[in-house]
C-alpha cells in the first residue's frame, strides 16, 4: 500500500509542482503502472501452477486495485470503486477457489473470466463517453507472443 501510494504521489507530484492548476494522473497510467503487473505476474504465476505465488499475486491485486479506488475514487464522473467491485468480486472468488483446489483447468476459466471482467469494465467507460476521440477501446487478451514483460517474470520466477 506505501509503494503504491508512493508512486501514485510520483505520477501526481511533478504536475503539482510545475502547474497552475492540479492535474490528477489518469486512471490508465495508475492501471498501466499498478495493475496490469499484478494481473501479468497473477497469470504466469497460475499457468506455471505456482500455487502459493499465484495466492501472492492474486491478494496484491486486491490491494492495489483498493489503493487505486482510495487514491482516485471518482473518476470523470465514475466511481471507480463500484466499478471494480461489480466487475472483479466473482472473479477473484473463482480464482481463489482455483488456487486453493491447485487445479489449472479451474485457474485458466477463473482467469480468463477476470480478463474478460477487465475488458467489460473498459467497455463501460468507454460507451460513458470517456473515450478519447478517434481511439479504440480497450480490449484485454492474451497474444500469441508474451510482452517483455511476461518474458523478464518468466526468467526471474525461474532463479
Amino acid at each position: 500500500m506505501i509503494a503504491t501510494a508512493i508512486l501514485a504521489g510520483a505520477l501526481i507530484g511533478p504536475r503539482l509542482a510545475t502547474a497552475q492548476q492540479p492535474h490528477p494522473a489518469a486512471v490508465g497510467d495508475l492501471m498501466t503502472a499498478l495493475v496490469q503487473p499484478r494481473h501479468i505476474k497473477l497469470g504466469l504465476a497460475g499457468s506455471e501452477q505456482n500455487w502459493p505465488y499465484a495466492g501472492y499475486e492474486l491478494d496484491r491485486l486486491r490491494e492495489t486495485l483498493a489503493d487505486l479506488a482510495e487514491i482516485l475514487p471518482k473518476y470523470r464522473g465514475l466511481s471507480i470503486p463500484d466499478m471494480i467491485t461489480s466487475t472483479d468480486k466473482e472473479p477473484f472468488a473463482a480464482l481463489d477457489r482455483a488456487i486453493q483446489a491447485k487445479d489449472g483447468n479451474q485457474f485458466t476459466a477463473a482467469f480468463s473470466q477476470l480478463t474478460a471482467s477487465c475488458s467489460s469494465c473498459h467497455q463501460s467507460y468507454d460507451r460513458a463517453g470517456h473515450r478519447r476521440s478517434g481511439a479504440d477501446g480497450i480490449h484485454i487478451s492474451r497474444s500469441g507472443s508474451p510482452p517483455v514483460y511476461e518474458v523478464i517474470c518468466r526468467w526471474f520466477m525461474r532463479l
